[in-house]
Protein backbone atom coordinates (compact mmCIF):
# COMPACT_ATOMS: atom_id res chain seq x y z
CA UNK A 1 0.00 0.00 0.00
CA UNK A 2 1.30 3.35 -1.21
CA UNK A 3 1.12 6.71 2.23
CA UNK A 4 -1.65 8.05 -0.56
CA UNK A 5 -4.43 8.70 1.56
CA UNK A 6 -7.71 8.90 -0.10
CA UNK A 7 -11.14 10.61 -0.30
CA UNK A 8 -13.97 9.79 -2.38
CA UNK A 9 -17.01 11.70 -3.44
CA UNK A 10 -20.16 10.11 -4.53
CA UNK A 11 -23.66 11.27 -5.13
CA UNK A 12 -25.58 7.62 -5.18
CA UNK A 13 -25.19 3.99 -4.63
CA UNK A 14 -21.51 4.16 -4.22
CA UNK A 15 -21.26 1.29 -6.03
CA UNK A 16 -17.84 1.93 -7.78
CA UNK A 17 -16.70 3.68 -4.41
CA UNK A 18 -17.31 -0.13 -2.37
CA UNK A 19 -14.99 -2.08 -5.27
CA UNK A 20 -12.13 0.46 -4.62
CA UNK A 21 -12.81 -0.07 -1.04
CA UNK A 22 -13.13 -3.84 -1.04
CA UNK A 23 -10.71 -5.11 -3.46
CA UNK A 24 -8.15 -2.37 -3.00
CA UNK A 25 -5.15 -1.92 -0.73
CA UNK A 26 -5.81 1.29 -0.97
CA UNK A 27 -6.33 3.28 1.86
CA UNK A 28 -9.61 5.96 1.81
CA UNK A 29 -9.88 7.80 4.71
CA UNK A 30 -13.19 9.57 3.63
CA UNK A 31 -16.26 9.82 1.81
CA UNK A 32 -18.09 12.89 0.91
CA UNK A 33 -21.22 13.14 -0.64
CA UNK A 34 -23.47 15.54 -1.99
CA UNK A 35 -26.29 13.25 -1.02
CA UNK A 36 -26.82 12.41 2.70
CA UNK A 37 -29.30 9.88 1.96
CA UNK A 38 -27.41 8.33 -0.91
CA UNK A 39 -27.22 4.46 -0.27
CA UNK A 40 -23.49 4.90 -1.20
CA UNK A 41 -23.00 6.57 2.43
CA UNK A 42 -24.58 3.49 4.43
CA UNK A 43 -22.23 1.16 2.65
CA UNK A 44 -19.06 3.07 3.37
CA UNK A 45 -19.90 3.17 6.75
CA UNK A 46 -20.38 -0.57 6.87
CA UNK A 47 -17.00 -0.94 5.80
CA UNK A 48 -15.71 1.51 8.47
CA UNK A 49 -14.91 4.73 6.24
CA UNK A 50 -15.76 7.99 7.72
CA UNK A 51 -18.89 9.67 5.69
CA UNK A 52 -19.60 13.47 5.78
CA UNK A 53 -22.23 15.30 3.91
CA UNK A 54 -20.73 18.09 1.43
CA UNK A 55 -20.51 21.00 3.76
CA UNK A 56 -22.77 23.62 2.64
CA UNK A 57 -22.96 27.86 2.43
CA UNK A 58 -25.84 29.66 1.54
CA UNK A 59 -24.85 31.57 -2.12
CA UNK A 60 -25.90 35.44 -3.06
CA UNK A 61 -29.13 33.47 -4.62
CA UNK A 62 -29.98 32.68 -0.86
CA UNK A 63 -30.01 29.16 -1.63
CA UNK A 64 -28.13 26.12 -0.28
CA UNK A 65 -24.66 25.77 -2.14
CA UNK A 66 -21.81 23.10 -2.01
CA UNK A 67 -19.11 24.71 0.19
CA UNK A 68 -15.73 23.80 -1.51
CA UNK A 69 -13.93 25.46 1.17
CA UNK A 70 -15.68 24.01 3.65
CA UNK A 71 -14.26 20.19 2.21
CA UNK A 72 -10.78 21.91 2.25
CA UNK A 73 -11.16 21.82 5.93
CA UNK A 74 -12.71 18.01 6.40
CA UNK A 75 -9.62 16.71 3.51
CA UNK A 76 -6.52 18.57 5.65
CA UNK A 77 -7.31 17.16 9.26
CA UNK A 78 -8.19 13.34 7.26
CA UNK A 79 -4.62 13.81 5.72
CA UNK A 80 -5.94 13.03 2.40
CA UNK A 81 -3.48 13.47 -0.54
CA UNK A 82 -5.87 12.48 -3.56
CA UNK A 83 -9.77 12.56 -4.45
CA UNK A 84 -11.65 10.09 -6.76
CA UNK A 85 -14.77 11.37 -7.94
CA UNK A 86 -16.71 7.68 -8.20
CA UNK A 87 -20.42 8.56 -9.19
CA UNK A 88 -19.96 12.12 -8.07
CA UNK A 89 -23.12 14.10 -9.78
CA UNK A 90 -21.58 17.95 -10.02
CA UNK A 91 -18.74 19.86 -11.63
CA UNK A 92 -16.03 20.76 -9.38
CA UNK A 93 -15.36 24.73 -9.32
CA UNK A 94 -11.55 25.87 -11.03
CA UNK A 95 -10.52 26.99 -7.25
CA UNK A 96 -10.63 24.04 -5.68
CA UNK A 97 -8.97 22.28 -8.76
CA UNK A 98 -6.13 24.72 -8.20
CA UNK A 99 -5.30 23.73 -5.33
CA UNK A 100 -5.32 19.85 -5.93
CA UNK A 101 -3.84 20.12 -9.29
CA UNK A 102 -2.75 16.72 -10.73
CA UNK A 103 -4.55 14.60 -7.64
CA UNK A 104 -8.49 14.42 -8.69
CA UNK A 105 -9.40 11.88 -10.86
CA UNK A 106 -12.96 11.52 -12.53
CA UNK A 107 -14.78 8.07 -13.65
CA UNK A 108 -17.33 8.95 -16.39
CA UNK A 109 -19.33 6.69 -18.31
CA UNK A 110 -18.07 7.19 -22.35
CA UNK A 111 -15.03 7.36 -24.02
CA UNK A 112 -13.70 10.51 -23.94
CA UNK A 113 -13.72 12.61 -26.17
CA UNK A 114 -16.81 11.41 -26.94
CA UNK A 115 -19.97 12.86 -24.99
CA UNK A 116 -19.07 14.61 -22.13
CA UNK A 117 -21.17 15.47 -19.34
CA UNK A 118 -24.88 13.96 -18.36
CA UNK A 119 -26.51 11.13 -20.24
CA UNK A 120 -23.41 9.76 -21.82
CA UNK A 121 -24.57 6.27 -21.98
CA UNK A 122 -27.68 7.44 -23.72
CA UNK A 123 -26.35 9.70 -26.34
CA UNK A 124 -24.18 7.06 -27.50
CA UNK A 125 -26.59 4.38 -27.51
CA UNK A 126 -29.05 6.23 -29.45
CA UNK A 127 -25.85 7.63 -31.60
CA UNK A 128 -25.11 4.17 -32.08
CA UNK A 129 -21.66 5.28 -31.05
CA UNK A 130 -18.94 3.10 -28.98
CA UNK A 131 -19.66 2.76 -25.23
CA UNK A 132 -17.20 2.16 -22.92
CA UNK A 133 -15.60 4.70 -19.89
CA UNK A 134 -13.04 6.47 -18.73
CA UNK A 135 -11.05 7.33 -16.36
CA UNK A 136 -9.54 11.40 -16.15
CA UNK A 137 -7.77 13.87 -14.34
CA UNK A 138 -10.31 16.54 -13.53
CA UNK A 139 -9.79 19.79 -14.53
CA UNK A 140 -11.93 23.50 -14.77
CA UNK A 141 -13.81 22.10 -18.08
CA UNK A 142 -16.10 19.27 -17.96
CA UNK A 143 -15.05 15.92 -18.88
CA UNK A 144 -11.70 17.48 -20.45
CA UNK A 145 -8.92 16.90 -18.07
CA UNK A 146 -5.83 14.36 -19.23
CA UNK A 147 -7.07 10.47 -19.90
CA UNK A 148 -5.58 7.87 -17.52
CA UNK A 149 -7.48 4.95 -19.11
CA UNK A 150 -10.09 4.51 -21.28
CA UNK A 151 -11.96 1.15 -22.28
CA UNK A 152 -14.93 -0.21 -24.15
CA UNK A 153 -17.38 -1.83 -22.47
CA UNK A 154 -19.93 -2.41 -26.09
CA UNK A 155 -19.64 -3.50 -29.13
CA UNK A 156 -22.23 -3.37 -31.55
CA UNK A 157 -23.03 -5.85 -34.08
CA UNK A 158 -26.01 -7.71 -35.80
CA UNK A 159 -27.67 -8.27 -32.32
CA UNK A 160 -28.08 -4.58 -29.89
CA UNK A 161 -29.17 -4.68 -26.32
CA UNK A 162 -31.29 -2.78 -24.69
CA UNK A 163 -30.12 0.58 -23.06
CA UNK A 164 -30.30 -1.32 -19.40
CA UNK A 165 -28.01 -4.06 -20.59
CA UNK A 166 -25.56 -1.50 -22.26
CA UNK A 167 -25.76 0.45 -18.47
CA UNK A 168 -24.83 -2.89 -16.66
CA UNK A 169 -22.13 -3.79 -19.24
CA UNK A 170 -20.52 0.03 -18.89
CA UNK A 171 -20.68 -0.49 -15.32
CA UNK A 172 -19.33 -3.43 -15.06
CA UNK A 173 -16.27 -2.04 -16.89
CA UNK A 174 -16.17 1.30 -14.64
CA UNK A 175 -15.56 -1.46 -11.71
CA UNK A 176 -12.88 -3.28 -13.54
CA UNK A 177 -11.20 0.31 -14.59
CA UNK A 178 -11.12 1.87 -11.32
CA UNK A 179 -9.05 -1.23 -9.98
CA UNK A 180 -6.63 -1.08 -12.98
CA UNK A 181 -5.99 2.60 -12.42
CA UNK A 182 -5.37 2.20 -8.83
CA UNK A 183 -2.88 -1.18 -9.19
CA UNK A 184 -1.07 0.93 -12.20
CA UNK A 185 -0.82 3.45 -9.58
CA UNK A 186 2.68 4.86 -8.89
CA UNK A 187 4.05 8.27 -7.14
CA UNK A 188 3.72 11.14 -9.43
CA UNK A 189 1.94 11.82 -12.85
CA UNK A 190 -0.98 9.75 -13.87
Amino acid sequence: MSNERWAILISGRGSNMVRMIDSMSVDVGLVLTSDRNASGCARAVRRGIRVEPFPKKLAESGRAALDWGGVDSLLKPAKISRIFLLGFMRIVPATFLEKWAGRVLNLHPSLLPLYPGLNSIEKAFVAGDRIGATVHEVVPTVDAGPIVLSRPAVEFHDDVPALADVERLVHIEEQRMVERVLRKRVRGPW
